[in-house]
């Protein structure tokens, strides 16, 4: 299941890049880091593809739309304690 979500968002990645892409571009050969980008692009990009790729984990775990508001409320809390986790870790193992 998380094989299938983590292809997922590879996948997804460029569209997401796209998206969320700055006014002057990426720099070649640079990674999706605070450091480069600040905070708020880095939310951007890694909460969409975090929400995404937890959705379709947990929406394959159950394999049913049944109760569906508590998986939902599963991928919301997991989503957000997971990007905070990832954000932190930016400025604790990413340092200038």
């Amino acid at each position: 299941v998380h094989a299938a979500s983590t292809t997922l968002i590879g996948f997804m990645r460029p569209m997401v890049l796209r998206y969320v892409s700055p006014r002057e571009g990426y720099e070649n050969n640079s990674f999706p880091r605070v450091y480069y980008y600040g905070l708020t692009w880095f939310v951007k990009y890694a909460g969409i593809l975090i929400f995404c790729h937890h959705f379709f984990y947990f929406l394959l775990s159950a394999f049913s739309f049944q109760d569906f508001h508590i998986t939902l409320f599963r991928i919301i809390l997991n989503s957000a304690f997971t990007l905070f986790l990832i954000a932190i870790s930016q400025y604790l193992v990413f340092r200038k």
